[in-house]
C-alpha cells in the first residue's frame, strides 16, 4: 500500500456525560452510537433511547420487549412486539419521527436505501430519510448489490437502480414469492412461470435458462441446481454461462471453496444414548467425509478427509479415513501427505491418546487444530500418539494432563513437552505480547489489564489495517488489528482495574497512559462502536471516544 493511500486512524479524547436521574443503561443500539435505557422499575418497565451526551431522544415509553436497531447509521428503527399490527416506527438520530408510516417492516437494502412495507403488505424503495422512491407495488425487494436491486411483482421482475428507476423488466416470471435473488458477480437468479430457471444480468438480459427445480447462487461464480427426482444433497453445479460443471445426482454436498477447487463429500452419522435425570436421551452427531474437485469437475483428491487444519509454514494437519484406518498427520500445500503422526485401527476408544479423554468413534474427534496444532517456528505441538507407542505412566503427567510432544517438519519428535492450552487458559497471564507490554507499563501504578471473553461473531478485513467486526447481536464496529488483541482493545482503549484494595475500573491506551482514572464500580464492558457506560455508586455515565479515519 502506497503512503498516499495508507490508512490512518486517530482518536479524540474520552467524553463522559451523566445519565439523567432515575435512568439506567439497558444495552447499546446496534448500528449506531446510541444507548438503550430503562426506568429501572421491576414492574411495567419502559425503555427509551439516549445519545452519547446523556440526552433522552426517544422517551421512556417503549415496551421492554421493543427491538431498537439502526438502519445504515441514519435511521432508528423501533419494532414493537405483537399484537400491535403496525409495529415498526422510524426516527432520525435526533429522535424525531420520520414522515409516513407506521410500517409493517423496514429493512436496510444497502446503497443507503431502505425497504418499506406498507400495511397492505406491499414494498417500496425509500431513500436514507425513509422517503419512498417507488410505488408500493412489490411483493419482495432484494438488497442492492453492484448498483442494482431485483424487485419481484406478480408476473414480472424489475431491475432497479438506487434512484428507484426501473432499468429493465422481465415478464412471464413465477408468482412464487422469493423465486428471485440479489445480484452477485453480475448475475441474479429468478424463476419463470413454466417452472424453468434463469440468470439475469444488470441490463435485464438473460444470461442462461435451464430446466431445473432449483437454481441458487453458490460461492466463487458457481450456481447450484437440482432437477426433479434428485434427492436433497445431490445438487449439481453450473458455471456463470450455465454450463454443467458437475451433473446433478453425481456428487453429494458440493461446496465451491475457490474458482478452481470444489469440495464434495458424504455425511457420516453416529448415534448413541445416555441417561440424563433418569431418562434415556438419544444423541446424533454428524461429520462430513470429503474430497476435492477442480474447477471443471475432475477429482483431484478422493473422498477421504474427515478434518483439515489451517495452513501454517507450508503444512497443515489432517485426519483422513482409509478403509479400516483413521490416519492423523500433516500435508503440504498441494495436499500431498508429508508425514503421519498416528494411525488408529480401533473402532472403540483410544483412551488418553486424546486431550479430553475418550473418543467413541475415529471420525468424531475434536477439531484437528486442537489435536495437531499449526506449525510455528518450525515445530508443532501434537496431542495424539500412535496407540502402539503408548507406554504406561507416559500417557499423562502427574496432574492428569495429556502428554503432548513437539514434532519438526519431518515428523521427528523434538525434546521437551508442550503445555496444554487448557492449562494455559487457567493461568492469569497476558495473552499476547501487546498485553505483556501493557501490563508492564501499568504495574508501577498498581493497575492491571482487564480481560473479556471474545463476544464477536466474525471479523472481516476492510482495507489495510482496518477490520470490521460483527457481534453476536448484529452490531458492527471498526477496529485496528495493530491495537486489537484477544484481551479486549476497543476504540484504542483497554479497561484496567486497581490491583489492590477495592476494585475500580478505568481505561488506558495501548501505551499505558491512563485516560480515564479507575473510579467506577461497574462498566458496560469494552468500548463498542466508540461508546460504553460506567457506574459509580448509584450514578451512571455515558462514555464515548470519537474516531477519525483517513486514507
Amino acid at each position: 500500500m502506497s503512503q498516499s493511500h495508507a490508512l490512518k486512524v486517530s482518536y479524540g479524547p474520552v467524553h463522559m456525560y451523566p445519565f439523567p436521574e432515575g435512568v439506567k443503561p439497558d444495552g447499546l443500539v446496534p448500528g449506531c452510537d446510541l444507548y438503550l435505557v430503562t426506568d429501572g422499575k421491576m414492574l411495567r418497565r419502559k425503555r427509551g433511547v439516549m445519545d452519547t451526551r446523556g440526552r433522552i431522544i426517544i422517551p421512556l415509553e417503549l415496551s421492554v420487549r421493543a427491538v431498537v436497531t439502526a438502519l445504515h447509521q441514519k435511521i432508528i428503527r423501533v419494532v414493537e412486539p405483537p399484537p400491535r399490527k403496525a409495529s415498526c416506527k422510524l426516527y432520525d438520530l435526533e429522535g424525531h419521527p420520520l414522515p409516513g408510516g407506521p410500517w409493517l417492516e423496514a429493512v436496510d437494502l444497502g446503497e443507503k436505501r431502505v425497504g418499506l412495507r406498507a400495511l397492505d403488505g406491499a414494498w417500496a424503495v425509500a431513500d436514507a430519510a425513509a422517503r419512498p422512491l417507488t410505488w408500493f407495488q412489490y411483493r419482495k425487494i432484494h438488497d442492492f448489490s453492484e448498483g442494482r436491486a431485483v424487485a419481484e411483482r406478480p408476473g414480472a421482475v424489475d431491475v432497479l437502480d438506487p434512484s428507484g428507476a426501473v432499468v429493465a423488466t422481465v415478464t412471464g416470471t413465477s408468482d412464487e414469492l422469493g423465486h428471485a435473488g440479489p445480484f452477485s458477480d453480475g448475475l441474479a437468479v429468478f424463476g419463470y412461470a413454466d417452472g424453468t430457471k434463469g440468470a439475469l444480468r444488470p441490463d435485464g438480459s438473460v444470461a442462461f435458462r435451464i430446466e431445473a427445480s432449483l437454481l441458487e447462487r453458490a460461492a466463487h461464480g458457481f450456481f447450484r441446481y437440482a432437477t426433479s427426482g434428485v434427492r436433497r444433497g445431490l445438487h449439481g453445479l453450473l458455471d456463470s454461462r450455465g454450463r454443467v460443471v458437475v451433473p446433478a445426482g453425481e456428487r453429494e454436498n458440493l461446496d465451491p471453496l475457490a474458482a478452481d477447487t470444489i469440495r464434495f463429500g458424504r455425511m457420516v452419522a453416529r448415534e448413541w444414548s445416555s441417561t440424563e435425570f433418569g431418562r434415556e436421551v438419544r444423541h446424533v452427531q454428524a461429520k462430513l467425509v470429503w474430497g476435492l474437485l477442480d474447477g471443471s469437475g475432475r477429482q483431484i483428491v478422493p473422498r477421504v478427509f474427515a478434518d483439515v487444519g489451517p495452513e501454517s509454514e507450508g503444512l497443515r494437519a489432517f485426519i483422513r479415513y482409509e478403509d479400516d484406518w483413521c490416519v492423523f498427520g500433516y500435508m503440504d500445500a498441494a495436499w500431498n501427505p508429508a508425514f503421519t503422526v498416528a494411525r488408529d485401527a480401533h473402532q472403540g476408544t483410544i483412551g488418553e491418546a486424546f486431550r479430553h479423554g475418550k473418543v467413541e468413534s475415529r471420525l468424531f474427534l475434536e477439531p484437528v487444530s486442537q489435536l495437531m496444532e499449526p506449525f510455528r517456528d518450525g515445530r508443532a505441538a501434537v496431542w495424539i500418539r500412535q496407540v502402539t507407542e503408548r507406554i504406561a505412566g507416559e500417557s499423562s503427567d502427574k496432574k492428569g494432563n495429556p502428554a503432548g510432544r513437539w514434532v519438526d517438519r519431518a515428523g521427528n519428535t523434538l525434546p521437551g513437552r508442550p503445555q496444554p492450552q487448557s492449562q494455559l487458559g487457567d493461568l492469569d497471564i497476558p495473552e499476547s505480547e501487546e498485553d505483556r507490554q501493557l501490563a508492564a507499563r501499568l504495574s508501577p501504578y498498581g493497575l492491571i489489564p482487564k480481560r473479556f471473553p471474545n463476544r464477536r461473531k466474525s471479523v472481516q478485513r476492510v482495507l489495510g489495517d482496518m477490520w470490521l467486526e460483527t457481534f453476536a447481536d448484529g452490531e458492527m464496529a471498526p477496529l485496528l488489528s495493530s491495537l486489537e488483541t484477544t484481551a479486549g482493545f476497543f476504540c484504542g482503549l483497554h479497561e484496567v482495574t486497581t490491583s489492590a484494595g477495592k476494585c475500580h475500573s478505568g481505561w488506558a491506551d495501548p501505551h499505558g497512559q491512563v485516560l480515564v482514572p479507575p473510579q467506577f464500580d461497574e462498566t458496560g464492558g469494552p468500548f463498542r462502536a466508540n461508546r460504553t457506560w460506567a457506574r459509580t455508586g448509584r450514578d451512571y455515565f455515558a462514555l464515548s471516544r470519537p474516531m477519525r479515519v483517513e486514507g
